[in-house]
């Protein structure tokens, strides 16, 4: 056979094996089409499936495919990519994800190695920081090929932060523990130890491993009733509070303050807290010796002081009785000062009535006389009338001066000094001006003191009195001259009163103010004046009194409290004279009618005349009863109460008026008539009803004025 048809032979036959190969690989094409289409129907049913799993899954599920380009992801994995997911890869889509060590993390080595559960972060705004645990699984088909991977997110951010928190916790608690002063066992319910903080290694004198092998038994005596008892509180309540004594690694004992508290757990274990008390223990027993010494100290002391007490009470008793008899003394001697004053005043009032009494008496004289000689005219005799009451007043003045003198103040009030000065000086201007004494005054920025005005007065005119006398003993033909100033001087009201009648010996200057000291004879003075003075002004007044002897004579000074701005403002109170026609009544006009209530007759009878001699008709009553009585059967306008009456006063007349009109709605004017003349009389006649307060001796011109508009109110 030729080459040639070898050739031919050889591929023939290649030819027939190769249609073989294609016969046989067409076959398993038609079963492998055959079981992709079943493939792909089940695989449409598994996609949906995926897509709701995805959708709902509670952490970042990514699916890559072998190049690790994203195909599908959750919704969380959507919300943690820095913007679209598919169509890039795993890096593109995480570029901020990295490792726990701060390395960029790579995918494909995490699956390359088959690493499981690692630590990855997500920076975030403002500073923070996810954690997460990365998975990474191989995606293969069902014909064994790797069709991809499925990388899993789980957020441990929280497990993260509560592990820091953990972590903090522990070393807050391991730098307390290792820190304390006080010496901490951790021990368990059978008496171990299983730690010991560096105080309490200190304390028992041993190493951590010494106090773990020794145990509770190795320190404490179990035996011990107080440790008894502490341990079954503890097992009770859970924890404990006791002392009792512990030893040392070298045996010695001490005292301590002991703690304890179970902590409960699968494990429970118990902090024991350990106080060394023993220099409390000695300063403890120190102190109880130096009570046991001081109460025995006390004790003698107290016999002593018994002792003492009773010869002191003896001694107090004397010397009470001796208070008392010089408070009795100093009384004596303010009375007898005041006495001294009263009689001097007595004597200022008897020359300051004279000169008016003479007045009055040439007044009627010269009306006699001008009667008798037939040249009494109208015009003279209203002059005369007026004149006369001008000097009644003056007279009734007078007297309200000299009781105001000897009123006592019943508390501190605010007084102008210079309003106290004109009124002390009234007292004494008739005898001053008998001896051609020149008073100067010199007022400057008005002060306000306050205090009592008429104890102060009193003083004023103390001081006066003497400066009088002085210059009445002095001879020569100097003008005699009493100097008064008054000014203000810091927060001190104060006023100097000095005189030219050639001072006070420089011997018994300091002397002036002492009880019963006097230069002058027994028939001029009791030597009480000025320490009355000096007692009222440093003691009741907690001002200063002094003297001092200046060019031509002697100066005394006092100084008191200046009161507040507030009591110069307060404005003087003054009623307006207002003269009164005294007409009567016009034709048609029902006539005035007015119930007196009076129990001097003879004024009475007076006063009846004035008011019909003005058109007005009265009817008198002579009791405060016959007033009231009288005021219900009549019809009256007006009524002029006295204060004063038998049987019945005037203010308890006014009250059953009022009480009675309290039933008829009605109200008659009222006024009080009275010679008193002391602000809390008017209070009380305002207070009992009565509607105007008039002093006598009365003035009807114009006293009228008040009547009228009284009667003009109740119309």
């Amino acid at each position: 056979m030729s080459d040639d048809s070898r050739r031919e032979e050889e591929l023939l036959a290649e030819l027939d094996e190769l249609r073989s190969r294609l016969e046989a690989a067409e076959a398993r094409l038609q079963v492998s089409r055959r079981e992709g289409a079943a493939e792909i129907s089940q695989s449409a049913a598994a996609e949906e499936l995926a897509r709701s799993i995805l959708d709902q899954a509670g952490e970042a599920i990514i699916v890559c495919d072998e190049r690790f380009g994203i195909v599908r992801a959750s919704r969380m994995a959507q919300q943690l990519s820095a913007g679209a997911v598919y169509g890039r890869s795993f890096e593109e889509s995480f570029p901020l994800l990295e490792t726990a060590t701060g390395e960029k993390l790579s995918l494909q080595s995490c699956h390359e190695s088959s690493r499981k559960n690692v630590e990855v972060q997500l920076p975030e705004k403002e500073g923070k920081v996810r954690h997460f645990l990365l998975n990474v699984a191989p995606l293969t088909a069902s014909h064994g090929g790797t069709l991809g991977c499925i990388v899993t997110l789980t957020d441990i951010s929280n497990q993260k932060e509560a592990e820091e928190a953990l972590r903090k916790s522990e070393q807050r608690f391991r730098s307390l523990f290792e820190n304390s002063l006080d010496g901490v066992l951790l021990t368990v319910d059978d008496g171990s130890i299983l730690a010991a903080n560096p105080a309490a290694c200190a304390m028992f004198g041993m190493s951590v491993e010494e106090l773990c092998r020794a145990g509770g038994r190795g320190i404490i005596d179990e035996n011990d009733p107080s440790v008894v008892a502490a341990l079954e509180e503890r097992s009770r309540t859970g924890k404990l509070r006791t002392e009792f004594t512990v030893r040392r690694k070298d045996g010695t004992r001490f005292p301590v303050d002991a703690m304890s508290v179970v902590v409960g757990g699968e494990m429970p274990f118990s902090f024991v807290i350990f106080r060394d008390i023993t220099e409390r223990r000695q300063v403890e027993n120190e102190l109880r010796r130096a009570k046991e010494e001081l109460e025995q100290k006390v004790a003698e002391r107290t016999v002593e002081l018994t002792d003492a007490l009773g010869h002191l009470g003896d001694e107090m008793a004397a010397r009470l009785e001796a208070m008392e008899a010089l408070q009795e003394k100093e009384r004596m001697l303010v009375h007898q000062g005041r006495q001294a004053a009263m009689g001097e005043m007595i004597g200022n009032i008897a020359h300051q009535w004279r000169q008016p009494l003479n007045v009055l008496a040439l007044i009627i004289q010269d009306l006699q006389l001008r009667s008798d000689m037939g040249q009494f005219s109208k015009g003279h005799f209203d002059a005369s009338a007026r004149k006369a009451l001008d000097t009644i007043h003056h007279l009734s003045r007078t007297i309200d001066d000299f009781r105001n003198f000897f009123r006592p103040d019943k508390e501190r009030v605010r007084f102008r000094v210079a309003e106290v000065l004109a009124r002390t000086l009234s007292l004494l201007e008739q005898s001053l001006g008998n001896l051609r004494i020149e008073v100067k005054v010199e007022v400057a920025d008005d002060p306000v003191s306050i205090g009592y005005p008429n104890e102060y007065s009193q003083v004023l005119l103390n001081i006066l009195q003497n400066a009088r006398d002085a210059l009445e003993a002095r001879r020569g033909s100097t003008q005699r001259a009493v100097t008064i100033k008054v000014f203000k001087e810091g927060s001190k009201a104060v006023i100097t009163v000095s005189d030219n009648a050639g001072g006070i010996p420089a011997e018994i200057i300091s002397r002036v103010f002492d009880p019963y000291f006097t230069t002058k004879g027994p028939d001029k003075g009791t030597g009480l004046g000025l320490f009355m003075s000096k007692t009222i002004i440093e003691r009741n007044m907690s001002g200063k009194l002094t003297v001092r002897n200046i060019a031509e004579g002697a100066e005394f000074r006092i100084e008191t409290d200046e009161a507040s701005e507030a009591a110069k403002e307060a404005p003087a109170t003054t009623s307006p004279a207002v003269e009164s026609t005294g007409e009567p009544a016009s034709e048609g006009e029902k006539p005035l009618r007015f119930l007196v209530a009076e129990d001097d007759r003879i004024a009475a009878i007076l006063l009846r005349q004035l008011l019909e001699l003005r058109g007005i008709g009265m009817d008198l009553a002579q009791t405060g009863a016959e007033a009231v009585e009288l005021w219900e059967k009549g019809e009256y306008d007006l009524i002029m109460m006295d204060i004063q009456m038998p049987r019945m006063d005037g203010l308890t007349a006014t009250r059953l008026i009022r009480e009675k009109e309290l039933q008829t709605g009605e109200h008659i004017p009222i006024i009080a008539m009275t010679a008193g003349g002391f602000p809390e009389d008017e209070e009380k006649a305002l207070a009992a009803g009565m509607d105007a307060y008039f002093v006598k001796p009365l003035d009807l011109d114009k006293d009228m004025e008040m009547i009228r508009k009284l009667l003009n109110s109740s119309d």
